[in-house]
């Protein structure tokens, strides 16, 4: 269930999951499942398989961090975290924020307005060393084209 943060006591609890699962388009495919709470509420909530959950809420807890550190008048300005629930070592349950919208979307979406290549970063790596070839580099020549790409794609950060 999910608890009112004003009123810790009270405690809803989930009598039904609708029927209708939304497949995300993404490479991992989560599922999008809207439960019914006992107070008539519909929550969302996101499943994950096959990924590490531990990674997501590490991420949930550094912008939790940085919002702790946002000073009082830029807290409209809070990124919304959500709730990360592991069911198994790879699978879990995350809440869902209507409206909200993937990172790769939003720069998506920028470089899109700005005229920018959505692959820039590729392209540039392609020029410095084939991509068939990138495979087959050591760690430390990772290292220089990550390092060379972001010079020359610095123009866009």
């Amino acid at each position: 269930g999910e608890v009112d943060p004003r009123r810790p006591w009270s405690r809803c609890t989930i009598t039904a999951i609708d029927e209708v699962v939304e497949v995300i388009p993404s490479k991992r495919k989560p599922r999008r499942v809207t439960a019914r709470g006992a107070d008539g509420r519909q929550l969302g909530y996101l499943l994950k398989a096959f990924e590490d959950l531990r990674v997501d809420e590490r991420v949930m807890q550094l912008f939790r961090l940085v919002n702790a550190a946002l000073p009082p008048q830029d807290r409209a300005h809070a990124v919304v975290t959500y709730a990360v629930v592991a069911l198994l070592p790879t699978l879990g349950v995350l809440g869902w924020i209507p409206g909200s919208q993937t990172v790769i979307k939003c720069i998506e979406e920028h470089r899109k307005a700005q005229k920018i290549a959505l692959d820039l970063e590729l392209q540039r790596c392609n020029e410095q060393w084939p991509y068939a070839q990138a495979h087959q580099l050591t760690r430390p020549q990772r290292h220089e084209l990550f390092e060379w790409t972001l010079h020359e794609c610095k123009s866009i950060h």
